[in-house]
């Protein structure tokens, strides 16, 4: 029964080393957590997503791959707050494809891996959108 009343969160990545460095920081902040590729994120359909954590990494050349797959997060959980990183050199670019496609906040992999679980706190107590982030992303 406890369990049902806890967070909980999906991991989009397809590296098991980054989605294992995820897991970790997100389970300390009491989520549930599952990791799932991006190819097999519609099989989750769970409306009791309250978080989604997108490694960009794929999409870093993409721009529209990775809007797309923020819509295609945005569709299947339409009330999860979505935190997304990518290499820190990429954010700024990645900001301009992901941000307007419904990404909470973006980060860079080091902000991300270090700090995750702050994160998922911070962007569920803020009920709006934007490029809050700036502090996080240039760490």
């Amino acid at each position: 029964m406890t369990q049902d009343l806890k967070r909980r969160a999906v991991i989009v990545d397809a590296n098991l080393m980054t989605s294992s460095r995820m897991t970790a920081q997100i389970r300390q902040a009491g989520f549930v957590t599952e990791v799932t590729t991006p190819a097999s994120l519609a099989k989750l359909c769970d409306s009791s997503i309250d978080l989604v954590v997108i490694n960009y990494g794929p999409w870093a050349e993409d721009h529209p791959g990775a809007a797309a797959i923020t819509s295609a997060v945005n569709s299947l959980f339409p009330t999860a707050k979505i935190i997304g990183h990518i290499s820190h050199g990429l954010v700024s670019e990645m900001k301009k494809a992901a941000m307007p496609a419904g990404c909470n906040i973006l980060v860079a992999n080091s902000v991300a891996s270090s700090r995750l679980a702050a994160l998922a706190t911070r962007v569920l107590q803020n009920a709006t959108s934007g490029d809050d982030d700036d502090d996080a992303a240039d760490e």
